[in-house]
């Protein structure tokens, strides 16, 4: 980043100014949010104050800090690992090139399993929640937040991964509610008729799309939990036979879907005998998002 060292230049404006003007020559879709939140987490500042303070001269170090920001963005590396954490769920989390960045479309999964989890707390019973892939955590812990009385045991097969999760899990206060275990989930089928709900926001790009996604995706995130095999469809074509072994009678699965996968996957679900027909729950601009299945009452 080229910015002007004369100190009456280097203000919050010009570098705000310098900054957008490069990340739009880049190709940087949000490049006025981009620097603005680059620059806010600099001077530890909310984004909001940028513009009340536009003649704000920088400090050397703060100078030197964004500079390095800035580099880092216009190679593209996503904003959420450059600072260090992402919000979701209105919780702040760490994040970083071990874990997906946890997306918004996401806290539909979570308001879904949430309206799960209130079907099932009857006269305040625990409910044990397994999620499949937890990543940063960020599913695990939101419901943690907005239930009293759920256990949640979150899986990943990423002992790195693992490690951001704890991280935020530690962070946010739930280490005696949610458990960690590291492996491929393969040892879960021993839980047999454990769960309430399953959750699960899994990797389901088709592995020959994953080269046409955009920089910052290929290149920085994870390919553990974005390659979903040949079709997408390799968690779900492993998973979903299996999912009733693992589910109380009357219990849920919730799992994000990719596009164009509804119909192949609801077909899977319907292969089943002991599930009722599956719901798909459409996102804020009507794009098919969740898949839903509910086990029957009276299967054993």
């Amino acid at each position: 980043m080229n910015v002007p060292r004369d100190t009456n230049l280097r203000t919050v404006g010009t570098l705000l100014y310098t900054a957008i003007r490069q990340f739009e020559r880049c190709g940087i879709d949000t490049p006025r949010l981009d620097a603005e939140v680059l620059l806010a987490d600099v001077l530890q500042k909310p984004r909001t104050l940028l513009y009340s303070n536009l003649e704000h001269r920088v400090t050397d170090t703060e100078l030197h800090r964004f500079e390095a920001y800035i580099n880092r963005r216009m190679q593209r590396e996503p904003v959420a690992y450059i600072i260090g954490h992402k919000e979701f769920w209105s919780l702040s989390l760490f994040v970083d090139q071990n874990v997906l960045i946890p997306r918004p479309e996401t806290e539909l999964l979570v308001e879904t399993a949430l309206g799960c989890l209130r079907a099932a707390d009857h006269d305040g019973r625990q409910t044990h929640v397994l999620e499949l892939g937890t990543g940063s955590g960020a599913i695990a812990i939101a419901l943690a937040q907005e239930t009293n009385h759920a256990v949640i045991t979150a899986t990943d097969r990423s002992l790195a991964a693992l490690r951001v999760a704890q991280k935020n899990i530690n962070t946010h206060g739930y280490q005696h509610r949610i458990h960690l275990v590291c492996g491929d989930w393969a040892h879960m089928i021993a839980c047999r008729g454990m769960f309430d709900l399953i959750v699960a926001n899994p990797p389901y790009i088709p592995s020959c799309t994953l080269q046409n996604l955009a920089p910052e995706i290929k290149n920085f995130e994870p390919p553990l939990a974005l390659d979903g095999g040949y079709d997408g469809l390799a968690f779900y074509q492993r998973w979903v036979p299996l999912l009733w072994d693992l589910v109380r009678a009357g219990g849920w699965v919730a799992f994000e879907i990719g596009e164009g996968q509804a119909q192949e996957i609801t077909a899977l679900f319907s292969t089943l005998n002991t599930s009722s027909p599956v719901e798909i729950i459409r996102d804020y601009v009507h794009f098919p998002r969740i898949i839903l299945g509910q086990k029957s009452m009276n299967a054993s």
